[in-house]
């Protein structure tokens, strides 16, 4: 019996967005008004942030009707706090913490304002972490007119915390896709909800965070070897070595972690067992296309999280987009920013070469890796930037912020600024600010030119077909161009993607030998998940082509 292919999208931030009343529903702004009881709190805030403590001052917060007591509040970040402050701007980013036992949406416990920080546009957190969310387990992230003890402070970026809540979302709850475009829930295949809760729970219980960024005031531990920020090199077993440059969950296990990254750094061949590599690789592609350059591919090689799951790896997840699309220019490799034309016409292999990058010099030099970077990057082309879908998206989230950002007078720039950074650039000097548009046009056009883009990759004829022979179940694909074809697959969420060879020696229910048909013979569960690549000494093409974050099912 044949059975039904559906595409199936494994994403419980997608779940989220069908709920009534999401925190970070995209078609709204939210309102959050803070009290508190000092009026002094702005000077209680600095001073604690001055003086890197994480001491929270306790107020109220209102959030759409609730009213939540004894929340902590905290000014958070870097350069978006110390470059605001350093210009005078009242609008600073807030770190807003629940008290124990209070959720927002039942789930949510915490809130991080952005003060949209050098970013003229207002649109380079929201668009970005929109498109990241295609491809791989991203924060939702939407906007928040924000109030403290009734005076307004301006339209701020809310974005989902990467925290304990992200995680219990993170642990797949699938939603299918059906030929036809539909989105429906999948029904669980076991009604005992109590058991379904209890086994979460034992896998929520083995998963943690690691904060890839450097404490930045932090003094270099003595006897160790020289790193450089958070890029995963290999600095020996002594994890007082690590702890200035890596922020641990307090469930961690620094030994799994320095073991991740001896095997990176040493023996690469082996990184499967240890790295969630395509994941990886999609977020070294991501940052690449959208030249986002305050991330692991620029200079400070930082803002991100390692999630460390049941699978026993560690899967990268982005974090702090709002310089994303030429906002952060400086790529780790050269002392001075780079001009308008460097930024559009960076270089897909940069840091290929580069030992203190190793996520990238140590991956893209292995044959297979390096062909599927390139395919990840066709792929965010073509669906974003060749068809102009950015700039859509870009329009419509200006529209609804417009009136918005006209009415907030602690914004970094000018109105005008904000209508035109879409375009154009816009700022001078230290503030000038590349256009979205100025920047991702001649990007595309220069990545799609590339020969390396251009290469043939094969051709898959039509969706791989299963179906039932001698009680094996048996994949089968037509295929030009192809040299290998593998079949990954895995029959638990929870577990990593496997590797299986197809054939074509008309043995593997692929009807005659080298004909251009594969067959793969594999015993079947319900539910097994797999997607295909196909390989040649050029190139490869992702069956479904956003694998792994969506991929076929069996039912």
């Amino acid at each position: 019996m044949i059975n039904k292919l559906r595409t199936t999208v494994l994403l419980s931030i997608l779940c989220s967005t069908l709920m009534a009343q999401n925190l970070y529903d995209a078609t709204s702004i939210k309102e959050i008004k803070l009290n508190f009881p000092r009026g002094d709190w702005n000077k209680f805030l600095d001073s604690a942030k001055q003086n890197h403590s994480e001491a929270r001052l306790k107020g109220t917060l209102q959030l759409e009707g609730q009213k939540y007591e004894q929340v902590g509040v905290r000014y958070k970040g870097n350069s978006s706090y110390f470059g605001s402050i350093k210009k005078g701007i009242i609008k600073l980013p807030l770190n807003v913490k629940l008290a124990k036992g209070q959720k927002i949406n039942n789930k949510y416990e915490t809130l991080k304002l952005s003060n949209v920080n050098r970013d003229a546009s207002f649109l380079r957190e929201a668009l970005s972490y929109e498109i990241v969310s295609s491809y791989m387990p991203a924060p939702q992230c939407n906007f928040a007119k924000v109030y403290v003890n009734d005076k307004y402070l301006g339209l701020y970026n809310s974005v989902e915390a990467i925290d304990e809540a992200f995680i219990d979302n993170y642990i797949p709850k699938p939603i299918v896709a059906t030929s036809k475009g539909e989105i429906v829930a999948k029904s669980p295949q076991n009604d005992n909800k109590k058991g379904e809760n209890k086994e979460k729970k034992k896998e929520k219980d083995k998963m943690w965070l690691v904060k890839c960024d450097p404490e930045w005031t932090a003094e270099e531990p003595k006897n160790c070897p020289k790193g450089d920020k958070a890029s995963l090199m290999y600095l020996g077993e002594d994890s007082t070595c690590y702890m200035s440059l890596y922020d641990m969950d307090k469930d961690g296990d620094w030994r799994a972690f320095i073991q991740f990254v001896k095997i990176l750094n040493t023996e690469p061949d082996k990184i499967e067992r240890y790295l969630n590599v395509d994941q990886t690789i999609w977020m070294l592609a991501l940052n690449t296309v959208m030249v986002n350059l305050d991330s692991y591919n620029g200079l400070f090689s930082h803002n991100y999280y390692l999630l460390f799951g049941p699978d026993g790896r560690f899967t990268p997840l982005i974090w702090d987009l709002n310089m994303s699309l030429g906002g952060f220019a400086f790529d780790g490799k050269s002392q001075a920013p780079l001009n308008t034309e460097q930024l559009q016409l960076l270089a897909p292999m940069q840091h290929m070469d580069n030992n203190k990058r190793p996520l990238i010099a140590q991956l893209l030099n292995i044959p297979m890796y390096r062909k599927v970077y390139v395919a990840h990057i066709k792929t965010i082309l073509n669906d974003w930037f060749v068809n102009e879908k950015y700039l859509k998206r870009g329009k419509e989230i200006a529209q609804l912020i417009d009136s918005q950002v006209n009415d907030d007078k602690n914004k970094h720039y000018s109105y005008q600024d904000f209508k035109d950074n879409l375009t154009k650039s816009v700022g001078t000097g230290a503030d000038k600010m590349i256009g979205i548009e100025e920047l991702m046009k001649k990007r595309t056009e220069f990545l799609t030119a590339l020969p390396i883009l251009q290469k043939n990759a094969p051709i898959l004829d039509g969706l791989p077909t299963p179906s039932v022979l001698n009680d094996k179940s048996i994949l089968k694909i037509k295929a030009k161009g192809a040299t290998r074809i593998w079949f990954l697959v895995r029959d638990n969420p929870s577990k990593a993607f496997r590797y299986m060879p197809f054939a074509d020696d008309g043995q593997h229910g692929d009807d005659t030998a080298n004909d251009g048909t594969w067959g793969v013979v594999f015993e079947k569960k319900a539910g097994m998940q797999y997607y295909i690549i196909a390989e040649n000494e050029d190139a490869v093409t992702l069956s479904p082509s956003n694998a792994s974050k969506v991929f076929y099912t069996l039912d």
